[in-house]
């Protein structure tokens, strides 16, 4: 990964990750998942399943909350910074954890 990283701080280029862990250096994004809240979800689907709830009403559903993860001081170190609009975008979405 680092090797990724310094390649684009070298070229002034944005470099995407789908690692939420791996924002540093010249990578712009990081998408993907927090392990600790896939594990919540699963616990509480455990739970429901321990407690008798038939599974045919815990349904299927996508279980990996996506988060998304900006680096502005990468932002900042790209050649044509100016071209990148990104003021409206949250540094981090809420996944929607109770």
């Amino acid at each position: 990964m680092d090797q990724m990283i310094n390649a684009a701080a070298k070229a002034q280029i944005p470099l995407f990750i789908n690692n939420t862990n791996s924002v540093y250096g010249n990578t712009l994004f990081g998408l993907g998942a927090k392990y600790t809240e896939v594990g919540y979800l699963a616990g509480q689907m455990a739970a429901d399943v321990l407690e008798g709830k038939p599974t045919t009403e815990i349904g299927v559903r996508n279980m990996v909350p996506l988060n998304l993860l900006l680096n502005e001081k990468a932002l900042s170190n790209m050649r044509d910074a100016n071209r990148w609009n990104l003021t409206s975008l949250q540094t981090t979405f809420p996944t929607g954890l109770p």
